[in-house]
């Protein structure tokens, strides 16, 4: 696998995907964008997460979201009502999918966000990133479909 590093950041890629994004049905938005592009956006932010200290120090003002679980019109309103980065720094505290019906686009929205702004865009890992939790409640279907 190809690592990328913050100075070969695929900017079109990204503003693409954001843009892609904000105007597009769930239905529109797997047919539009190719399974390649998802995971190349994925190389890309765990190059970029790896290249970030473990340990995170925090100046507030900070935005605490927890336990979005695919709701993107939730995640879409937060950012409308809050601030986008990176006007706004954000930490989410994990449990970014299962249970909603737009997993998938909540990730891609947050990866593209972490990658393009990665000091204003802090993940952490729930339990619901975890594979087994995948399989449970529908990420996994839904990132096959």
């Amino acid at each position: 696998m190809r690592r990328f590093y913050l100075d070969e950041q695929p900017d079109n890629l990204v503003d693409a995907l954001i843009a892609k994004l904000s105007r597009t049905t769930l239905e529109q938005f797997t047919s539009e964008v190719s399974a390649q592009d998802i995971h190349k956006l994925c190389d890309i932010t765990v190059s970029v997460l790896q290249q970030q200290s473990m340990l995170i120090r925090l100046q507030p003002p900070v935005v605490l979201c927890g336990d979005i679980h695919g709701q993107f019109r939730d995640l879409l309103r937060i950012f409308k009502t809050m601030g986008f980065p990176p006007d706004k720094k954000y930490l989410f505290l994990g449990d970014y999918v299962d249970r909603g019906t737009q997993s998938l686009e909540t990730m891609v929205l947050l990866f593209c966000y972490k990658v393009k702004y990665p000091d204003s865009v802090i993940l952490l890992r729930g339990n619901h990133e975890c594979s087994n939790m995948n399989r449970a409640y529908g990420f996994f279907e839904e990132v096959e479909r």
